[in-house]
C-alpha cells in the first residue's frame, strides 16, 4: 500500500479531455504510440488501409508478449496476423477508413481517413476514465458479435458459439484495465 502511494508522489493525473486529431499523421503517430506503449491489451478495430500502416507496430506488441484482438474489415475475410486474435468480417459501406484504437482499455483513439490517406474526416483520442472502459466494451462486444454472425453462418452448434464467445470474453475482457479504474472511480465518488 505504501508502495503504491510513494509511486503515485509527484505523478501528473492523467489526461481526460477529449482531442480531435487534424490531419492523418497525427492519426498514425497516435495509434502507434498507443500501440507501443500498451502493458495489459490492445484492442483494434481497422480497416485495410490503416492496417497496412500499423501492422508493423502490432508485431512489435506481439514480440513484447501482448496478444492483441484486431476486427479486420476487408473484402477478403480470412486475414491473419501473427499472434493475434484476428476477427474478421466484411467491409462496410461506409465513408473512408475506420480504425479504432484501444490501449489497456484506459484510452482510446477513433479515426476515419479518406481512403487516399489525406485527410482525417474525423478523429479523437482521449484517456478519460469514464469513457474509454465504455468504448472499450462496446468494441469488443461488437468484435463478437461479428465472431458469433460468422459461426452462425458456418453452421457452428450453440455450445461450440456459446464456448468461443465465453473464450474471447474471458481472454480480453474480464478484468480489463479501464473497467478496474472505472470501478473505482466509482468507489470513491460521493453521492448526496
Amino acid at each position: 500500500m505504501l508502495q503504491k502511494e510513494l509511486s503515485d508522489v509527484g505523478t501528473l493525473p492523467p489526461e481526460e479531455g477529449i482531442y480531435r486529431l487534424q490531419n492523418v499523421q497525427q492519426v498514425y503517430s497516435k495509434a502507434e504510440s498507443m500501440i507501443a506503449s500498451a502493458n495489459t491489451s490492445l484492442l483494434i478495430d481497422i480497416d485495410p488501409i490503416p492496417l497496412r500502416q500499423l501492422e508493423p507496430s502490432i508485431d512489435a506488441a506481439v514480440e513484447r508478449g501482448l496478444k492483441p484482438l484486431v476486427h479486420v474489415h476487408s473484402d477478403s475475410m480470412n486475414r491473419k496476423i501473427n499472434g493475434c486474435e484476428v476477427i474478421n468480417s466484411c467491409k462496410l459501406d461506409w465513408p473512408g477508413e475506420w480504425l479504432v484504437v484501444h490501449a489497456d482499455g484506459r484510452e482510446y483513439l477513433i479515426a476515419v481517413i479518406t481512403p487516399d490517406e489525406r485527410r482525417v474526416l474525423q478523429a479523437v483520442w482521449s484517456r478519460n476514465a469514464f469513457i474509454a472502459p465504455l468504448v472499450f466494451h462496446g468494441t469488443l462486444d461488437k468484435a463478437i458479435l461479428y465472431s458469433v454472425m460468422i459461426m452462425f453462418g458456418k453452421g457452428l452448434s450453440r455450445d461450440e458459439i456459446q464456448t468461443e464467445m465465453r473464450r474471447l470474453w474471458t481472454e480480453f475482457a474480464q478484468n480489463d484495465p479501464g473497467s478496474q479504474t472505472l470501478r473505482e472511480l466509482f468507489d470513491t465518488l460521493r453521492f448526496l
